[in-house]
């Protein structure tokens, strides 16, 4: 009784020479078009950062104007520099949170 031999292993499908990924509708997709996707998946991310930022100056500005005395006043940030946006926006942020704990202070010891 002799057995016939054991099939072969598989063998790996052979490469292309340039990579390949499956694409979310089913087709496939070269790394040209991942780059592609990836670079307006990253502008819509910047456009989206700048929109925030606009937001952000926007808000100080009206923070600065409605709350004069509380917040403090910063004329010379320069236009564009988003580290001085931050700064700014920390500085307002810590204005009106003193100024909230004095006038819940100031309410308490009301009689």
């Amino acid at each position: 009784n002799l057995s016939p031999p054991p099939p072969p292993p598989p063998q790996p499908a052979p490469q292309t020479g340039r990579s390949k990924k499956r694409a979310r509708d089913g087709a496939d997709e070269t790394a040209s078009e991942r780059a592609d996707r990836k670079s307006a998946r990253e502008r819509r991310r910047r456009a989206e950062v700048g929109e925030k930022f606009e937001e952000l100056t926007k808000a100080l500005g009206e923070a600065e104007e409605r709350c004069a005395g509380s917040v403090p006043r910063r004329d010379a940030v320069s236009e564009g520099n988003r580290v001085d946006l931050l700064q700014r926006a920390i500085d307002v942020v810590r204005a009106l949170t003193k100024a909230c704990v004095d006038a819940k202070r100031a309410a308490a010891a009301a009689p």
